[in-house]
């Protein structure tokens, strides 16, 4: 899968454009804290389906029994969900040039961010002890039914997250003086 990413990496380069740092997320990292939450919620959601089924075949209350099914895919998407997680990271490659810090993800289609250094307003860097973490590019703000949130856009479960972070600020540093690169 490697392979393929920097394929398609390099079909989305312009011509002069050189990579500085590739890496991929750590699939376990990526997901980890997601995972626990799912695994946990998704297990007591299926008891409790589990137990409701039972009580209404015992009861042969079979209309409840077929009203149960939708909450059973829920239950088994929520116990999925994490392994989702864990294939779309392998799918991930994250890549610095001269001109921009790209992230591409190869799923059903090939989803591709762009983020010019030049244009970046600043970044974040969140290190764990182990010197894995994430490297935020941007915050993008969105309404929803709990008022207004902002979702983190950026490089996700890195190793030496230290690396693309130097590489990032030298190039960006560069770019903003409008040096050569």
């Amino acid at each position: 899968m490697a392979a393929e990413l920097h394929k398609l990496l390099n079909d989305q380069l312009d011509s002069n454009e050189r990579i500085h740092w590739t890496g991929q997320p750590i699939p376990e990292r990526h997901y980890a804290d997601s995972a626990k939450s799912c695994y946990g919620f998704g297990a007591v959601w299926c008891i409790l389906v589990s137990f409701f089924t039972v009580v209404s075949m015992i009861g042969r209350n079979w209309f409840f029994v077929v009203f149960m099914i939708p909450f059973w895919a829920i239950g088994i998407y929520i116990l999925w969900a994490p392994s989702k997680a864990r294939r779309r990271a392998s799918r991930t490659l994250y890549a610095i040039t001269d001109r921009r810090a790209l992230i591409l993800i190869h799923g059903r289609n090939l989803e591709i961010r762009s983020f010019f250094l030049d244009k970046l307003d600043g970044y974040e860097v969140q290190a764990s002890a182990d010197g894995t973490g994430n490297l935020i590019l941007r915050y993008d703000i969105f309404e929803d039914s709990e008022g207004q949130n902002r979702r983190a856009s950026g490089f996700f479960g890195v190793p030496n997250i230290r690396e693309p972070e130097s590489i990032l600020r030298d190039l960006r540093s560069r770019a903003l003086n409008g040096e050569e690169l």
